[in-house]
């Protein structure tokens, strides 16, 4: 804690006048952690996140910084940074409230030498007394009785996914109609959101260079579909591309990512399964 307390004693954003709001933000430095662009990399989160966290940065912070908000549940460690690796639509007659799952790998467990995988649902619009989502962590299980506090899995896909960072949110518990709408088109390869990402090209040999090959520009709004950051915030040598798809990805994401699958992210082609092959010098015949 003395630590982060350092850090955000060392940051120079002249907005930060009242120690009272200061010293609030040091009681809550355990629940969440926040990044605002490059310029507050700080606050660390093991546990839940609180609204009333983003209420009392939102008072020292400009509006600049404000609209460039990304809440992040857990970000600092490779170990404790949270991957989506597989959202499915529900059309179940018996479970007419889902709208959708996610599964989800977080924290790096050394002793199993594992990652922690928790599965969310996503509730219909005011279907679900108790929230839009539920998830299967035990954070959720013990502290989601509790007023305005959500776990950072829940977190991860409002805030970093479907991008929604309003009070209301951590307040009710519930997404609205048109942001449950927006989060499912963001992450369903059914909608127009995914139809330009998943046009294939014939490859006829691999190697290592297929795999680093860079043709398309990096757009401001292009994000990593496994873990929802920006892509324009890595190095190219941090992206790895799909040779069929051309789509980018970070490498690390992608390696996480083929922990459980074998397919691309993007299109679901298998040239991803002769990855391991030519990064160890191989070159791969297709024909």
């Amino acid at each position: 804690m003395e630590d982060i307390i350092n850090k955000l004693q060392a940051l120079n954003i002249n907005e930060i006048n009242d120690d009272k709001i200061l010293d609030d933000m040091y009681n809550k430095l355990s629940e969440v952690k926040i990044y605002v662009n490059e310029h507050m990399r700080i606050i660390e989160s093991h546990s839940h996140f609180n609204h009333k966290n983003l209420t009392s940065l939102q008072n020292v912070l400009t509006n600049e910084f404000q609209k460039d908000i990304i809440y992040r549940s857990s970000r600092h460690y490779d170990e404790d940074r949270l991957y989506m690796i597989d959202f499915n639509l529900v059309n179940d007659p018996k479970k007419p409230n889902i709208l959708g799952t996610f599964s989800m790998l977080g924290t790096f467990d050394f002793k199993k030498n594992t990652r922690s995988h928790y599965d969310i649902k996503m509730y219909k619009p005011n279907s679900n007394d108790k929230g839009s989502f539920w998830c299967s962590c035990p954070d959720h299980k013990f502290n989601s009785t509790k007023k305005s506090t959500v776990c950072k899995h829940i977190t991860f896909v409002v805030c970093q996914v479907a991008k929604v960072m309003t009070r209301h949110f951590f307040e009710t518990k519930h997404l609205s109609e048109e942001q449950t709408n927006d989060l499912i088109k963001k992450v369903s390869k059914d909608s127009a959101i995914w139809k330009d990402k998943l046009v294939c090209r014939k490859i006829k040999v691999l190697n290592i260079d297929s795999f680093k090959e860079k043709t398309k520009v990096i757009d401001d709004e292009d994000v990593c579909p496994i873990c929802y950051d920006d892509l324009g915030n890595h190095n190219n040598n941090n992206l790895l591309t799909c040779p069929k798809c051309t789509n980018y990805v970070h490498d690390e994401c992608m390696m996480v990512w083929m922990e459980k699958h074998t397919r691309c992210v993007y299109c679901s082609d298998t040239v991803w399964q002769h990855y391991d092959a030519v990064k160890s010098g191989q070159t791969i015949n297709l024909q």
